[in-house]
This record gives structure tokens, sequence and C-alpha cells, in this order.
């Protein structure tokens, strides 16, 4: 997953514990990449209202055949061909420095997903961050299951998984 539209003297990353941290990315805005036991967590942190309201990424689709769908609840699914999810990502959520949510939805292009803060139309804290969690399913669910979302608390997101027997998402 790679942020588009990003400031060519952005900064080139700086590791941060178990995170790496690219500062300036898009006028007062960072990102932020952490690998997990699941996936994959991206942040952005959005510093004040001169901010952009849009932040795309490039999803790189490995398989033949995969391609990136936006579901009913908001989460984004790498489907293969027959239909089964490769890696999810939970809805969006986005809180201010006060721990309010902050309206955030996705948005699915080809193999760019757009993340959309509304954030100049609120009375919101800053910073403000926002982040969709990657879970890379690590077989095929057997046929029948679900994909389903366990929330985990605060703006950390979701965790995912196989609930009963095709990780079928339609």
């Amino acid at each position: 997953m790679r942020p588009q539209g990003v400031d060519p003297g952005a900064d080139p990353g700086v590791r941060a514990g178990d995170a790496v941290v690219f500062a300036n990315t898009q006028p007062g805005a960072d990102q932020v990449v952490k690998a997990n036991a699941l996936g994959l967590e991206t942040f952005v942190q959005i510093r004040g209202p001169e901010s952009p309201t849009d932040y795309s990424y490039t999803v790189v689709l490995r398989g033949v055949g995969q391609r990136l769908v936006l579901l009913d609840s908001g989460a984004v699914a790498i489907v293969d061909p027959d239909g089964d999810a490769v890696a999810v990502a939970s809805p969006p959520q986005a809180h201010d420095a006060n721990g309010n949510p902050v309206p955030v939805t996705a948005s699915v292009s080809g193999s760019t997903l757009t993340l959309h803060v509304p954030h100049t139309a609120g009375d919101w804290a800053y910073p403000i961050v926002v982040d969709p969690l990657w879970g890379f399913l690590a077989r095929r669910c057997a046929k029948g299951a679900i994909v389903g979302w366990l929330t985990v608390g605060g703006w950390r997101g979701a965790l995912g998984g196989c609930l009963a027997a095709t990780c079928r998402l339609w």
C-alpha cells in the first residue's frame, strides 16, 4: 500500500519503535505504518485545518485477477478471482485529540483506496488520527465462513478473521 500525492520533500521515514513515521507527506499530515501480528496498520495524522481531506493509496494487488472491493460495512477487501478474501481492511475510523469520533469514509476506484475525512466541517481538536487496519488472511477459509470484525477499542481499529465456514464476501 503506497500513499499517493506524497510531497517529494517528505521525510524518507524514521523508525519509531515498531512503526515507521513519514513526516509531512501532505501539508500538515504525516503517515505512519506499523506491522502487527495480523497484518499492517496505517495511520494518517492530520495536524491542522490546512491538511487535506482526502488521502489516497495505491494498493498493490499481487495475485492474478485480484481486485479491490468496498464492502457495505465500509471495510475494503482484496479478493481473488473466485471472490475469496485475501486481505481485509477494517472500516476506517478517525478520532480527534480528545478521543471524539470524526467522520471518515472509504471509496475504491480500481486499485486506489481513498479515505475522505471532512475534518474542516466540524469543531475538532487536532491532531486527528485516521486508522484502517489491514488483516492478511494466512489461508482461505473453508466454504461457508464469513469475514467478521471485532473492535478492539479507540482509534486503533479492529481485528478481522474467519468466523465460520467462506471468506466469500457477497
